[in-house]
């Protein structure tokens, strides 16, 4: 396999010259990523807002994602509420909430603005 191929090239006596690669010819391979995490099982200590830009690629899905109204409700962007605002958001039981149009999750004690998500199989941006 590959770590043969690496021995062999690498092994004592080899010659190897540097050959600048032309641009045309590269290709390119996404990172593998953890693409999902369920956003039930993070702990209040995990950043939400960094979770969900870390867990985001356009190629993957369902990325960070929850259940809402017995739908996956996929969450690609966030932005947190400013303090004097997220007292004057109603603190609701549920963690996923619509309001004004928007939506919003309360994670912890935390209120995020849902910016961009997938809902019933549709691409949603606010």
């Amino acid at each position: 396999g590959a770590s043969e191929l690496l021995n062999d090239v690498f092994s004592p006596g080899k010659k190897i010259s540097m050959v600048l690669q032309e641009e045309h010819k590269a290709t390119y391979c996404n990172r593998i990523i953890k693409a999902r995490r369920e956003i039930n099982t993070m702990l209040p200590t995990e950043s939400f807002s960094g979770f969900v830009r870390a867990n985001f690629a356009s190629h993957l899905f369902p990325f960070t994602f929850c259940t809402y109204r017995f739908h996956l409700f996929s969450i690609l962007s966030v932005s947190r509420l400013p303090d004097q605002k997220q007292k004057k958001v109603k603190i609701v039981q549920r963690r996923i909430f619509k309001k004004n149009g928007f939506f919003y999750f309360r994670f912890f004690n935390e209120i995020y603005k849902v910016e961009k998500y997938f809902y019933k199989g549709k691409l949603f941006t606010n």
